[in-house]
């Protein structure tokens, strides 16, 4: 068993997970380490996307609600590693006082090369063994399910190696960790038999950290703001700003740039029929690039499994630009080549799922229809990096995860919707010399 109390079973309602590692006592570090990558795998993962058909909740509204045993819990010592806060409060402000640590983690599938020199950041397999060996005493982990037999990839070691994912690692942040794991404890008490969704949560699942007054903080030295999003509206408690509203918030802040990277993108719903329409973000899109010339790119996946409907959504937003109006919308699909990796249910995909702009990075879990928020768990971090050093070695988080985005953009791998006729379900199987 790794770690003195790890959680063994799958905790959530739907494609999340997350891990929180204690820290190291004896050397007197107070702060957490903890992880939030977005990956299929949900092995050491603080945040995984799986590519199943999200569970559907009923979420009561007005009903009387069962609070399950967090009391429990705590009386068994499950949440006895909580740190006392070290966030403080002046003006409205909230600040923290850790020095963090922020890394970019990805995965990449086998025989899929880049060019040389191309960007590259820690691979996720390298970051989920060094926070292995990190943990003390426990490890924390929530996932939609575990596998260990093979037959399904998504929960074992194998799936860093078939799914391509982008996500991130954060170190000694005590104050993100204890907020992040307040939405952990709303999974893990609604996991007991006969849980509801309390309405409205209990105080003790509140937060002050939000859209509206996100930390101040240093990560890597330099000043960043961050915070945590969750959906869909029913798991947030007091204070907790729901994801849709951060993705909304990113785009209409942008003034130069959207660049998104998500596997799904449908102005509908997508697991109820029949359809309805959901225009949110795709109308937050249409309006910055049409008002403010923003522009936009979108790079969306394509696999054995992805629904055609989805491009005459896309050609929708792509008709809109116009070069004489200054208006740029732009869509490319990105492909991960089957090759001869047929065997591998669920695997070949590009499985990303963020946003960048002039201004934010946005690292989610969710992909973009409405099911997503309205109906399934999910966790966004939206972070915020600023540094008025010249001399600064390395690049602010947003141009990390633009310089990531733009070497998949530019890669053999993406391609522009009119040059998808004639590949059979997004799958190259012999090879792209072609391109």
């Amino acid at each position: 068993m790794i770690g003195k109390n790890a959680f063994k079973k799958s905790l959530l309602l739907n494609e999340y997970s997350y891990v929180k590692l204690n820290s190291n006592d004896q050397k007197g570090i107070k702060a957490v380490q903890f992880v939030l990558v977005i990956s299929i795998v949900g092995f050491v993962v603080l945040m995984a996307i799986y590519i199943i058909k999200p569970v559907n909740v009923d979420f009561p509204e007005d009903k009387e609600t069962i609070i399950s045993s967090y009391q429990q819990m705590e009386e068994q010592g499950l949440f006895g590693d909580i740190l006392e806060d070290k966030m403080i409060n002046e003006d409205n402000v909230n600040r923290c006082n850790d020095s963090c640590n922020f890394e970019l983690v990805e995965s990449i599938p086998y025989d899929m090369p880049y060019e040389t020199n191309s960007t590259t950041v820690k691979p996720l397999y390298q970051a989920w063994m060094g926070l292995l060996n990190m943990a003390q005493e426990r490890i924390h982990v929530a996932s939609y399910y575990w596998s260990l037999t093979g037959e399904d990839i998504n929960v074992n070691d194998s799936s860093s190696e078939e799914v391509k994912e982008v996500g991130a690692v954060i170190y000694n942040c005590s104050c993100l960790a204890n907020d992040l794991w307040k939405t952990f404890r709303t999974y893990w008490d609604l996991g007991h038999a006969n849980a509801t969704v309390p309405s409205p949560w209990p105080s003790n699942y509140s937060t002050k950290i939000n859209k509206y007054r996100p930390l101040d903080m240093q990560f890597n030295g330099t000043l960043t703001t961050a915070y945590f999003s969750a959906s869909p509206p029913a798991f947030c408690p007091k204070g907790r700003t729901h994801d849709l509203i951060s993705i909304i918030d990113v785009i209409n802040d942008a003034e130069e740039y959207v660049y998104i990277s998500v596997m799904e993108y449908f102005p509908t719903t997508r697991f109820r029929h029949p359809a309805k329409y959901w225009p949110d973000i795709d109308n937050a899109l249409r309006r910055v690039a049409f008002n403010h010339n923003v522009q936009i790119r979108l790079l969306i996946s394509c696999w054995l499994h992805t629904d055609p409907s989805m491009f005459h959504y896309l050609q929708s937003l792509c008709a809109l630009s116009d070069p004489h109006t200054n208006i740029t919308i732009d869509v490319k699909i990105f492909i991960v080549p089957v090759l001869n990796h047929t065997n591998i249910p669920f695997g070949r995909v590009n499985h990303n799922k963020y946003m960048v702009t002039d201004k934010v990075a946005y690292i989610g879990t969710s992909n973009w229809s409405k099911d997503y928020f309205s109906n399934t768990a999910g966790v966004g971090l939206i972070v915020n990096q600023t540094s008025t050093d010249p001399q600064r070695k390395k690049p602010v988080i947003q141009e990390q995860l633009k310089n990531l985005f733009e070497r998949d953009w530019n890669s053999k791998y993406s391609v522009n919707m009119e040059d998808l006729h004639g590949q059979k379900d997004c799958a190259w199987e012999e090879g792209l010399s072609y391109l």
